[in-house]
């Protein structure tokens, strides 16, 4: 998968307020993680600590382990 793929799929979104996201949307990764981690406590940021690279692999694991929880939380049984 090409990156321009990657950063439309489901491993690549997060929830942000809107003035974070605005600030820091087109920014280097470096920067986007440490603001991200320092401004959300949402579980779903705080995983991001791990990744110091944001590429197409680690979208498309990250979009995996979302999809994975999210089969937990919302089962079909």
């Amino acid at each position: 998968m090409a990156r321009n793929e990657a950063i439309q799929t489901f491993g690549n979104l997060t929830l942000l307020m809107q003035s974070l996201n605005g600030s820091i949307s087109n920014g280097p990764w470096n920067r986007k993680r440490e603001q991200i981690l320092l401004h959300s406590s949402l579980p779903i940021n705080q995983q991001l600590h791990r990744s110091t690279e944001w590429d197409v692999v680690d979208i498309e694991a990250r979009g995996l382990a979302l999809f994975e929880r999210a089969k937990t939380i919302w089962s079909f049984d």
